[in-house]
């Protein structure tokens, strides 16, 4: 027997590609699930698809066929967090789901997919799926950066309502502060500027107060001994020197009041920049429908069209477009073996080897 009569005898021969017999039997049985458990899919696939397009999807390699589940709560690699959610905020409110976090992503164009894996498979989804595309985006990331979208900070509603909470929490008494004399932080963060002020004058005249209570005290009490005492030992005379020290203390202590209300400041903990910073990193924990990225994902998926439906047409787009993909289960089968999914599609499961045997005796005639 010559090696190419071995060769027809051990190869199977679908529309010019040859596969072992081992390899046809794998995908007959593994195509008997397909048949069964996607129909659904396998009847939009089927209709008014002159051209035979598949879809497709780059993955690390995991085998010739796979069934797997996909991941609901998918994060990006590359597209900003607030995009991602803002996303799927607007296709939720679209279309019912969130097609960036739940959504498979899928194209009809070989090229695109793989850049997204070092195998490309051919994907079936298994019972009731649905699916997003536009034909002028096959990568949304991509649409952000050329878009310049990606810079793009709050709007004015928003930061309205970002001073505003930023000034309940952190202007004066908001509790995430402090109240400053002469640049020292006096450690108080009460919400009244006059309890500020007044704890302040209390700390900065402790010394003349206790002298004023002193000497009040000494007059309350009138004792004249303690008042020429006192009087002798300042240099004057006892009661008059007393009443005068105390007016003294008094407007010492109105000018150092008057004083303090001048310079006293409230100190922030943060500065508003600061606080938006905050607020963006914390994105994810914000509702997202206050935030300027809902404004510009409308226009770019306005502008976009983006559909739910003609999953044909977003197969044979030139440009690749990603189609998001949602189900439960999927089946993916690699690449490898398009010319079997087709003859499969086309005949139904019928075994390609009666072919390629008819046609393996009719060449050793």
């Amino acid at each position: 027997m010559s090696r190419l009569e071995k060769f027809i005898i051990e190869n199977i021969n679908v529309n010019g590609v040859s596969f072992k017999e081992r390899d046809v039997e794998d995908f007959l049985e593994f195509w008997v699930d397909i048949e069964k458990n996607c129909k659904p899919f396998l009847k939009e696939l089927k209709k008014n698809n002159p051209t035979q397009a598949l879809l497709l999807r780059g993955e690390q390699q995991r085998g010739k066929f796979i069934t797997t589940t996909p991941r609901t709560d998918r994060r990006p690699k590359d597209t900003p967090y607030e995009w991602h959610v803002t996303f799927d905020e607007y296709f939720n409110n679209e279309f019912g789901w969130n097609a960036r976090s739940e959504g498979l992503f899928c194209t009809g164009r070989y090229d695109t997919a793989s850049g997204y894996g070092d195998s490309v498979y051919i994907i079936f989804p298994i019972g009731r799926y649905k699916y997003i595309w536009s034909e002028n985006i096959s990568d949304l990331y991509t649409k952000i950066e050329d878009g310049g979208y990606e810079y793009m900070g709050p709007d004015d509603e928003l930061m309205d309502q970002w001073q505003n909470e930023y000034d309940d929490e952190y202007i004066e008494g908001g509790g995430n502060g402090g109240w400053y004399y002469d640049g020292v932080d006096y450690g108080l963060n009460y919400d009244d500027q006059e309890d500020a002020i007044k704890s302040i004058l209390d700390v900065i005249t402790n010394d003349i107060q206790y002298e004023k209570n002193d000497l009040e005290d000494i007059l309350d009490r009138n004792d004249k001994d303690e008042m020429e005492e006192y009087g002798s030992s300042k240099s004057g005379t006892g009661k008059e020197y007393i009443e005068d020290r105390i007016s003294e203390i008094d407007s010492d202590i109105d000018d150092t009041r008057n004083n303090i209300t001048n310079k006293i400041e409230w100190e922030p903990d943060i500065n508003f920049d600061q606080y938006m910073e905050e607020r963006k990193e914390n994105i994810e924990n914000e509702n997202i429908s206050d935030y300027m990225y809902y404004n510009a994902v409308e226009r770019i998926c306005e502008g976009e069209y983006y559909s739910n439906v003609k999953l044909i047409d977003a197969l044979v787009q030139k440009n690749g477009p990603e189609i998001m993909v949602k189900c439960k289960k999927y089946y993916a089968i690699r690449n490898d073996y398009k010319e079997l999914i087709l003859h499969a599609l086309l005949k139904g499961a019928i075994d390609p080897r009666q072919m390629s045997f008819d046609f393996g005796s009719k060449r050793r005639k």
